[in-house]
């Protein structure tokens, strides 16, 4: 049996983004981020249970210890950063105890979790075996990029809105280096091979105010609240379509809060939306342009459409972590998957005529794969200029371990 279909009957059972699968009440922004990145990681550093089974393990406790000390010990803070990476033979050593402990009930656990969340959909049809192993080499390459990119200064996908924020090679930098490495000597558990990796990659990420990935979460206690109570009650067959998608457009100019294209958008979903189109309107993209800008796509064109258009909050669903178009499709299938929203029929998607001529290339079909791993979405017919129909795909649900800013 293929993932997605795997997946499909995983959907259809009500298993899918169950508990422990997604942001929930009471989670530090840390661990929010750490779960959407790295889940398995995650899994392994903070329950008790597998935890002390990574300790007990003689390879692993010294494998960790080893690197801890290094880490502590460097002569400079580049030394201490480059301690914290996970090399080739480690990432190996540790996927070969891992594989000896799939055996453990903790563990069979963990996989079957992990299985059911599809984060790792295309290792699924593996054994438990190879897919512990596949999914610790995705997060180990995911945490890996995230401190080359936040620590060292390497290149982001997207230069230009995710570069990190303090200057390299300055001495203020390597203060904030050392300050920082104090921090995590403190934190991190010296006797857990994820320990230090983790907090390392998310302290640099903090450092950098580069923490999109837990804004408004959970979003169904949030910023969602209203949609969702009303998503509960809402007969689907009764509209031609279960969402509008109005794509994003941040503002290039500093200080700008919605962009004139932004705003454009936002009305053609309102008029989608008071034509009966759809029941729902998502408005989608997170804090990307322009670099470092405080404010939210999402947020700012869910204000526009209540302010301008009256469009009730409990019918706008906010998808406020997109940061380009493969993403706004991508993350809005992620909340149709988590609020039970019927994904057998396209959604329509809204925006500018040129922004939808690009949607339709194959060049954003393969930037679309490249960055996700695995195809999210079909494309659907384009039924005038600023409207397209889009099939999303359970395969949406796949960890993109490039992009620590939206995984």
């Amino acid at each position: 049996m293929k993932a997605t279909e795997a997946l499909l009957i995983l959907i259809a059972s009500g298993l899918v983004f169950s508990s422990g699968c997604r942001p929930e009440s009471g989670m530090s922004k840390k661990e929010i981020i750490t779960a959407k990145n790295f889940p398995l990681c995650h899994e392994l550093n903070r329950d008790k249970t597998l935890s002390d089974l990574l300790s007990a393990d003689p390879t692993l406790s010294s494998l960790s210890l080893t690197e801890f000390e290094a880490f502590r010990n460097a002569a400079s803070e580049e030394e201490a950063i480059k301690a914290a990476l996970l090399s080739d033979p480690e990432i190996g050593t540790v996927s070969d105890r891992l594989v000896s402990l799939s055996v453990h009930p903790a563990v069979e656990a963990l996989c079957k979790k992990l299985k059911t969340s599809g984060k790792y959909l295309i290792y699924n049809d593996l054994s438990d075996e190879e897919f512990l192993r596949e999914a610790w080499k995705q997060d180990a390459g995911g945490i890996n990029r995230t401190i080359r990119t936040y620590a060292l200064g390497e290149k982001p996908v997207y230069p230009k809105i995710d570069s990190m924020s303090i200057i390299p090679g300055i001495r203020y930098f390597d203060r904030c280096r050392h300050s920082l490495r104090e921090s995590i000597i403190d934190i991190a558990d010296g006797e857990n091979i994820c320990s230090l990796p983790l907090e390392t990659a998310f302290g640099f990420l903090s450092i950098n105010e580069r923490d999109e990935a837990a804004d408004f979460e959970p979003l169904d206690e949030t910023v969602n609240r209203q949609a969702l109570r009303l998503i509960r009650k809402t007969q689907w067959d009764k509209y031609p379509y279960p969402l509008i998608l109005a794509l994003g457009h941040g503002p290039e100019t500093p200080g700008e809060e919605i962009s004139p294209n932004g705003r454009i958008v936002c009305s053609y979903a309102a008029e989608l939306y008071k034509e009966g189109k759809a029941p729902f309107i998502v408005v989608s993209g997170g804090r990307v342009h322009p670099y470092k800008t405080r404010f939210i796509e999402a947020a700012e064109m869910k204000r526009h459409l209540i302010e301008t258009y009256g469009i009730p909050e409990s019918a706008i669903i906010m998808e406020p972590h997109a940061r380009h178009t493969h993403t706004n499709i991508r993350n809005t299938g992620r909340l149709m998957l988590r609020y039970g929203i019927p994904m057998d029929r396209p959604v329509l998607i809204t925006s500018c005529d040129w922004h939808l001529d690009f949607v339709q290339t194959a060049r954003f079909d393969s930037i679309s794969t490249n960055l996700m791993i695995i195809k999210p979405f079909e494309q659907g017919e384009r039924l005038s200029s600023t409207r397209i129909e889009c099939l999303i795909l359970p395969s949406c649900t796949q960890v993109s371990p490039i992009d620590p800013l939206d995984p």
